[in-house]
């Protein structure tokens, strides 16, 4: 697909199109990644440019406007590509597609500065894989300017140096685990 279709796919918000033009420039990054053994970031940059991190933004709020049916035939079509980039994308889209379902059906407004801030500054929100609304079962440290994750199961959250995590439910911090045992 020309840069001028795609384009014009991005102007239509038409996701599966513009996932498909991408396609060939995200299976030639999968590539690379897998021989280097590292995450899609560069596919990650590509999914941003062509306005996909915000295809399930509901339209009057800047994004895509995209439905969950075409969102999903995105995905599809990232995944004969890249595999690593669908799964990892799918997490983002997920965290999208819920909220935008809120705000469309059950006019949740509390959803909208959220879905805006996807659109506008195209952040990705991150998933831990299905286990977002689970109590943490670790611990954070404190650290100068913030926490640190400390002891405990870890999540699937490759995609972590790409986005801004907002759905996990933490455990406790190390500081309030002592306060809770008695000081140890």
């Amino acid at each position: 697909m020309s840069l001028t279709a795609e384009k014009r796919a991005v102007e239509t918000g038409d996701a599966v199109t513009i996932a498909e033009g991408l396609s060939e420039r995200i299976g030639a990054g999968a590539a690379r990644a897998d021989a280097e053994d590292r995450f899609v970031a560069e596919n990650y940059g590509l999914l941003k440019d062509a306005g996909l991190v915000e295809a399930g933004v509901p339209a009057e709020l800047g994004g895509g406007g995209a439905e969950v049916r075409e969102l999903a035939g995105m995905l599809r079509v990232l995944g004969r590509a890249c595999g690593s980039t669908a799964l990892a994308f799918s997490m983002h889209t997920h965290q999208v597609a819920i909220p935008a379902w809120r705000w469309r059906h059950q006019k949740i407004a509390a959803v909208e500065p959220l879905l805006r801030r996807v659109a506008a500054e195209r952040i990705v929100l991150l998933s831990s894989g299905g286990s977002d609304w689970i109590a943490g079962s670790g611990t954070a440290v404190r650290v100068e300017g913030g926490y640190h994750g400390g002891e405990g199961r870890g999540r699937l959250q490759g995609q972590r140096a790409q986005g801004l995590h907002l759905g996990r439910r933490g455990g406790r911090s190390a500081d309030d685990r002592r306060g809770a045992r008695g000081g140890r």
